[in-house]
């Protein structure tokens, strides 16, 4: 595994697409190689992005449970921001999720503690309506789940709504229809509902997975819980609506 992390890194500081590639022996070792490479770029984690909750993903990527991976401060931008992409984006594409803003009660967060509901919704601090890009050197889905995992889960970018605070009246929005669109064409459509269990289980799935491998969360940090549309193509400079039914609607642009 020796060469493995710096591979993985290297890829992703090159950003060119490749074809043939090497991969982790286990998903045990993916994660290790993930682990190492945050730990070595010291750059800040502003979000997580879970994949494997739905069954499209699941079944595409031939596993039972859900995986995740870090999205860095550099590529969390808000709806209202003036976007430009890194140019490794060279046709971006982007898929609709329900994020989670985690409050300060992760920091005392036990795995007996997070069977209890109410423990589990205090470490909800918020949700948005949110736009993830993914983005890979690697042929995914080709290349499988441990090369996918080894590179942060695709890590690319995240584009945020407005900042809904929690509250538990807010369940009943959560398998709701979404829609993106433009003026003219529908982009994608889903459903929350697609989510195995809900998007609430997912988050929870995710808070035990980091506490049995001892991932340090904090405050503030978004969850991405997993695509509930097809991943699309999208326009760039022009205005773009994202409609989370009675959840959140709003609209962003990336400049080209």
């Amino acid at each position: 595994m020796d060469k493995l992390p710096h591979y993985f890194l290297q890829l992703r500081q090159k950003a060119d697409p490749v074809k043939e590639f090497l991969s982790p022996e286990s998903v045990t070792e993916a994660y290790q190689i993930q682990h190492k490479n945050i730990l070595t770029t010291r750059e800040p984690i502003s979000a997580w992005k879970l994949g494997g909750t739905t069954k499209s993903t699941r079944d595409t990527f031939q596993t039972a449970s859900l995986f995740y991976g870090p999205i860095f401060a550099s590529s969390i931008y808000s709806y209202s921001d003036s976007i430009k992409l890194d140019p490794k984006f060279r046709e971006p594409k982007g898929e609709l999720e329900l994020s989670f803003k985690l409050s300060s009660a992760v920091s005392t967060l036990t795995t007996e503690k997070l069977k209890n509901d109410k423990v589990f919704f205090n470490t909800i601090q918020s949700v948005y309506a949110s736009v993830e890009l993914p983005w890979s050197a690697f042929p995914l889905p080709e290349a499988g789940l441990k090369v996918l995992i080894a590179d942060y889960c695709a890590s690319g970018a995240l584009i945020l709504g407005n900042e809904i605070p929690w509250r538990e009246s807010l369940i009943k929005n959560l398998s709701r229809d979404v829609y993106m669109k433009t003026n003219s064409t529908l982009l994608a459509q889903g459903s929350l509902s697609q989510i195995i269990e809900g998007p609430l289980e997912a988050l929870r799935g995710f808070l035990f997975l980091a506490l049995e491998q001892k991932i340090p969360l904090k405050a503030g940090q978004i969850v991405a819980s997993g695509g509930v549309s097809k991943c699309v193509r999208l326009p760039l400079d022009e205005e773009i609506t994202v409609d989370f039914n009675q959840l959140d609607q709003f609209k962003f642009l990336i400049k080209s």
